[in-house]
């Protein structure tokens, strides 16, 4: 026993190093599987969800991924040795995984996207459209997609193919959409863009669709041939969004798949089943399968027996093997998807497996590598070497295979028999990994219809690190070629030189060709029918700056180029000569993603006469000095800091039939005082995501402009009629600034033709009453994310379509802004009033009722919200029982409340009458002495004795009509005779004086009041009022002033109370007519004066 065991431990000891790969490989897969698994188990149970398993997905998947990752790992590790078990395990467990897990087709595109957020839009389709859209939501998602050009228009592409695979879900082969939007979409782009653009156009007749329209076609016009087989792909997924056409076959004929009849085509959506060989039970004229997402590890003979079929999807099925006979009923086959499998180059694509697939024309066979997580470790000295067989790998280099095969990837040893494609003539399209051996034999010659081919993409899954002079002589007839995220180091001077149709070619991110590299390559391409280059990402990512020289381009002056991407590549410095050596023929010009700087290559950007759209946008800082003499004399140039201010009279050239210009995200920090730009027709700019501060200008020149973006420019000052120098603007946005305090009257001037003004999130919390006098033409105004509570902005213009004052401190709408909601005649109109922290009492009870009556112009009114007297929120979905609570809670209060607040008003009023009636006298009395102190003057002085002194005896109280008695009379026979001093008002009242300030006064300053009592002073009012300053006089002074005279008899009831109550209380004086009687009374009359 115990030798049993030595030998045991001695056998051990032995095998351990070879099993000890082997089991750490099958315990990290099992260990990633359930991971993955669990990860993507959210996914799966959503997805299984709508095919009625939600119950088991997440269980399902994580048991059987972590199951089958373990099984197939150790298998594996058992049968192929150390070596092969860690590349199979690996390979097999992220594979499985994301079978059972995931069962996305897209996954690891979507996942490489995430991870390399710089690469092209255009070129990567909905992988990149999903993180520039994530990006430029910020801004605007409106506005970039109708100025980006391609870049937007691949998004837009994306966006679509995205809506029509989600519609494709819900009919039959919508993983076909699917999958061509992810995998499509980056050689289809281009033209998806063209019918965006169209589409779009025929929306909106607006320049910007127009000119989003010819920019994208610029693509397009270089692709005519290419446009043909995306055609097709955009015909089927057109065609497959038309619900309403297809109806659901009876599941007993298609178990355990759906079928669906879609006018002549027949469809049958096997995907994501869980199946392990193709159903045999399907109806037998099914013209589309797809079976996507399944756990199909071969292909048997006759399992493929549907011969109307025209489109198969067998990707993401883990597949391994091929039988060689599979495919020889579908002879009417269009499109083959295989991709994203485990398919061996060498035993799988062999001679006569596509024997039969004459109508062909569409072939995806890539991403059946594992893919690459980075390329750090190539080694960029190696050079290409000669090799002579078709697809044969040969090195002499054990550093080589260190440095291709990453984790125990051997594809470089491997290669594609040219034989199994010789037999399809009508290929259009070819979809394969790049092999680290690249060359098209000659049964390639056969493939004359061949437009597109792609090796690369973002699946990282080539591995091509060279090109010789005759890699491509065998498919002269290519149209578009994407040698994408491959391994490229070197491409010899002739490469191109065969592939005269050329018009697309696709060379990003290849970290460790360079630039000069890439220039020496487009040799072979002058006088070609190049249009379309995209070269972006052709530096390391964390290398030094670059500079762009001329004879880096030098060979594209001979080309018919229109559109260059020439993004993310380090570089900082341009040589002045590069623009005069770029083709006449350019028309778009993408240079996003550099370190760029001002230098005198600016001032020959004229030179570029056909250039319509410039996208310099995304310039990381430059560190180049103010100005850096040293550069002048060794690099032959002026470079600038962009931290300087506009100032003088600069003028700035551009292209001159430049209508596009991005310069956004650029860091620049300008105060724009006064410059000018040169001959152009500049109809759209974007300056958004800078640091323009201040805005002083004028800007002179830009006369075609049309559509401005100013926004996130930290901007505090707009002089008054910058704007106005820009008669053509219809579209402005100025958002995201700090303009709140400094926007007056006359910021926006004279801007005839403006359509759109974005002042939102400006820190704005009131605005001039008439900042918007001469917008006639607006249609959107957008003031949200402000600190606006109050309106008192006057409107003209009642044609608008959107007022939007979401996100601003409003606690109801204002009654100015209802007014003028009201007025406005357009169907179409929108108020955006969310996000405001309305509230619902019986102050706002008006603007809700108000808001439930116009609840179609209001946005969404159902998401609005308000709280009420206790802070509760309310949603006003149920504004109909909010406002029916309100009025009863607000009415019983009201009538009771406006009862009482009358009935006391009343009271008061009657009272206040009362007292002013009753004391009315006293009153007035009491106000023209006040007067007369603050006049300066009284009636009595002070005698030096201290005895009170007047100035007159007796003021004389008489109606006009007796003014003969008085003049004649009293006047001769007082003042004549006994000396008396009278006042009398028409010889002694001041002029200019008030008669009751004169006549207060002549009371004050006489001793006695006498009254002339005649039916005429009963008859006068100025005579009453005499009476009654007389009576407040003697109230307040305390000495008898009034005197009676009675001038004729008169009877008691025709004498007022207070004449009466006067004589009763006093003795009076009767005149009389004859003359004894008359010397008494004057007698009477002298004495009673005398006496006080």
């Amino acid at each position: 026993m115990e030798h049993v065991r030595k030998h045991l431990v001695l056998f051990l000891l032995l095998v351990h190093p070879v099993l000890e790969p082997a089991m750490a490989s099958s315990r990290a897969a099992s260990r990633d599987a359930s991971r993955n698994a669990g990860g993507n188990a959210s996914r799966d149970a959503s997805r299984d969800a709508s095919r009625n398993e939600s119950r088991d997905a997440s269980r399902d998947v994580s048991s059987d991924a972590s199951r089958d990752a373990s099984s197939d790992a150790s298998r594996d590790a058992s049968r192929d040795g150390s070596s092969d078990a860690s590349r199979d395990a690996s390979r097999d467990a992220s594979q499985d995984a994301s079978n059972d897990a995931s069962r996305d087709a897209n996954s690891d595109a979507s996942r490489d996207a995430s991870r390399d957020p710089s690469r092209d839009a255009s070129r990567d389709g909905s992988h990149v459209a999903s993180h520039d859209a994530s990006r430029d939501a910020s801004r605007d998602g409106s506005r970039d997609g109708s100025r980006d050009g391609s870049h937007d228009a691949s998004i837009n592409a994306s966006r679509n193919a995205s809506i029509d695979a989600s519609q494709d879900a819900s009919q039959d082969a919508s993983r076909d959409a699917s999958q061509d939007a992810s995998r499509d979409t980056s050689r289809d782009a281009n033209s998806d863009a063209s019918r965006d653009a169209s589409r779009d156009a025929s929306r909106d007749p607006s320049r910007d669709a127009s000119r989003n329209a010819s920019r994208d076609g610029s693509h397009d016009a270089s692709r005519d041939e290419s446009r043909d087989a995306s055609r097709d792909a955009s015909r089927d997924a057109s065609s497959d969004a038309r619900l309403d056409t297809c109806q659901d076959a009876s599941q007993d004929q298609c178990e355990p798949c759906r079928c669906s009849f879609c006018g002549e085509k027949v469809k049958a959506d096997c995907s994501y089943r869980k199946l392990d060989k193709v159903p045999s039970n399907l109806l037998p004229n099914i013209t589309e399968l797809n079976l996507l997402g399944n756990n199909i590890h071969r292909l048997e003979n006759g399992s493929l027996s549907y011969p109307n079929l025209t489109i198969c999807n067998i990707s993401s099925n883990g597949l391994k093997d091929i039988e060689l006979g599979v495919f020889h009923q579908l002879k009417n086959l269009e499109i083959l998807h295989l991709d994203n499998n485990d398919l061996s180059i060498t035993e799988v694509f062999r001679h006569r497996l596509f024997k039969h697939q004459t109508k062909l024309k569409k072939l995806y066979i890539n991403q059946n590598v594992k893919s690459r997580p980075y390329d750090a470790s190539v080694n960029p000295t190696l050079e290409c070497r000669h090799q002579k067989s078709v697809f044969e790998y040969r090195t002499n280099s054990s550093s080589i295979l260190k440095d291709i095969h990453h984790n125990g990837n051997t594809f470089g040893h491997n290669s594609y028999q040219g034989c199994a494609f010789k037999d399809l003539v009508s290929l259009h399209e070819l979809y394969i990994d790049g092999t680290e051996t690249l060359h098209f034999g000659k049964e390639f010659k056969n493939l004359k219809h061949l437009r597109s081919l792609s090796l690369g993409g973002p699946f990282r899954t080539c591995y091509t690190r060279c090109l010789r002079n005759d890699t491509f002589e065998n498919v002269p007839h290519l149209q578009n070629l994407d040698l994408s995220y491959c391994l490229l180091v070197d491409i010899e001077l002739s490469s191109f030189e065969v592939l005269k149709n050329l018009s697309n070619l696709e060379m990003s991110h290849n970290r460790y060709l360079g630039i000069p590299k890439m220039g020496q390559a487009m040799y072979g391409l002058q006088n070609s029918s190049l249009r379309v280059l995209i070269v972006n990402g052709l530096g390391r990512i964390m290398g030094l700056s670059t500079k762009l020289r001329a004879k880096d381009i030098q060979y594209l002056k001979n080309t018919k180029l229109e559109v260059l991407y020439i993004q993310g590549n380090r570089i900082e410095i341009i040589d002045r000569n590069v623009m005069i050596n770029l083709p006449t023929s350019l028309r778009g010009i993408s240079i996003k993603g550099n370190h760029l700087s001002f230098g005198l290559y600016m001032m020959v950007l004229s030179t570029l006469t056909n250039l319509q759209w410039l996208d310099a946008s995304h310039q990381s800082t430059s560190y180049v000095s103010f100005f850096d003499t040293a550069s002048l004399h060794s690099r032959n140039l002026l470079q600038l800091k962009r931290h300087i201010p506009f100032s003088g009279n600069i003028t700035l050239y551009v292209p001159p039939n430049v209508t596009f210009l991005d310069v956004s995200h650029s860091k620049m920090a300008f105060e724009v005082i006064r410059f000018e730009i040169g001959p152009n027709k500049l109809i759209e700019a974007d300056f958004s995501f800078n640091y323009f501060t201040s805005w002083t200008g004028p800007i002179i020149g830009l006369t075609h402009l049309e559509k401005l973006y100013a926004s996130n420019n930290f901007c505090e000052y707009l002089a008054d009629g910058v704007l106005t120098y820009f008669p053509s603007l219809k579209h402005l946005d100025i958002g995201s600034n700090y303009l709140g305090y400094t926007l007056t009257n006359d910021t926006f001037g004279e801007i005839p033709f403006l359509e759109y003004l974005d002042l939102s999130n400006n820190k704005i919390s009131s605005l001039p009453k008439l900042i918007f006098k001469n917008t006639n033409l607006l249609k959107i105004l957008n003031l949200s994310s402000n600190y606006l509570m109050s309106w008192n902005i006057e409107i003209n213009n009642f044609h608008m379509t959107v007022i939007n004052l979401s996100r601003n401190t409003f606690d109801e709408v204002p009654s100015l802004l209802r007014h003028q909601v009201s007025c406005m005649v357009s169907r179409d109109f929108q108020l955006y009033f969310n996000d405001n922290p309305l509230k619902c009492n019986c102050l706002t009870l008006t603007s809700l009722k108000w808001m439930r009556d116009h609840a179609s112009k209001l946005h969404n009114l159902d998401d609005f919200s308000c709280r009420d007297d206790s802070n509760r929120r309310l949603f006003l979905k149920d504004i109909h029982q909010i406002i029916f609570k309100l009025d009863k809670k607000c009415s019983s209060y009201l009538g009771i409340s406006i009862g009482v607040l009358c009935l006391v008003m009343l009271v008061l009023c009657l009272c206040i009458t009362g007292i002013v009636y009753r004391f009315r006298w006293k009153l007035r009395y009491l106000y023209y002495l006040i007067r007369m102190k603050h006049r300066g003057y009284l009636a009595a002085r002070e005698e030096e004795e201290g005895g009170p002194q007047f100035e007159f005896d007796a003021f004389i109280s008489y109606a006009d009509e007796d003014r003969g008695f008085v003049v004649e009379d009293m006047r001769q026979i007082l003042e004549g005779q006994h000396g008396l001093r009278l006042c009398i008002h028409h010889r002694d009242f001041l002029v200019g004086e008030a008669i009751a300030a004169n006549i207060l006064n002549a009371v004050k300053s006489s001793r006695r009041t006498v009254i002339v009592l005649s039916r005429n002073f009963l008859r006068s009012y100025w005579c009453k009022y005499e009476v009654e300053m007389a009576k407040m006089e003697s109230i307040y002074t305390g000495r008898n002033t009034l005197l009676v005279v009675v001038l004729e008899n008169i009877p008691v009831k025709d004498l007022t109370p207070d004449i009466v109550e006067l004589m009763r209380q006093d003795s009076y004086v009767e005149y009389t007519d004859d003359r004894e009687g008359q010397e008494v009374f004057w007698q009477n009359l002298e004495r009673a004066v005398r006496i006080v």
